[in-house]
């Protein structure tokens, strides 16, 4: 044998010693088909999940019935095109802003009229998101409404982390110190 074939088959064998403990962890992942109905990207955790994808995620844990499901999807399903052209205009709005913002002059005019129509299309976006949040509880029962205040209260009280202090290295105080 001479050393070309030597050192390439070192090199395959050491390849593939390296891959193997990869391809070991890999394997259960390859024996845990996607859930059917699901595409595969989503995986089997969506499928222990009674509410399937285009709900909002707050109504996670209402056991809405399969005709609210529907009723609520093509309420979603409905504004999206509404939406895209929402999100293009105001890119739009705001690279134009930026492109403002490295011009050689300042336009106060231009900035202010770009300002306005970020504006307007924020305004609008908030208007139909409160539009569809009442439509949805419209569809939502009693009980169901009740919960979901229920929910929202209880997230309302969890307490964000306390921030973290940072000090400077020759101070006396410790380097890390919470707030």
């Amino acid at each position: 044998m001479n050393t070309s074939t030597l050192y390439k088959l070192t090199l395959a064998i050491g390849l593939f010693g390296l891959s193997l403990p990869l391809l070991l962890q890999a394997q259960p992942l390859l024996q845990d088909p996607p859930a059917p109905g699901f595409p595969h990207h989503m995986g089997p955790a969506l499928a222990d999940n009674k509410q399937g994808p285009g709900l909002p995620p707050y109504l996670r844990g209402l056991d809405l019935s399969e005709a609210q499901e529907d009723q609520i999807f093509a309420l979603m399903h409905d504004q999206i095109p509404a939406l895209r052209e929402q999100q293009k205009q105001r890119r739009h709005a705001l690279d134009e802003l930026d492109a403002l913002a490295k011009a050689p002059s300042f336009d106060e005019r231009k900035a202010q009229q770009l300002a306005e129509k970020l504006s307007e299309i924020e305004k609008q976006f908030v208007l139909s998101r409160v539009r569809n949040d009442f439509k949805i509880n419209g569809i939502l029962t009693a009980e169901q409404r009740k919960q979901l205040e229920e929910t929202k209260a209880q997230f309302g009280k969890h307490k964000p982390q306390e921030p973290v202090k940072f000090t400077p290295q020759n101070s006396k105080k410790p380097a890390l110190t919470l707030i």
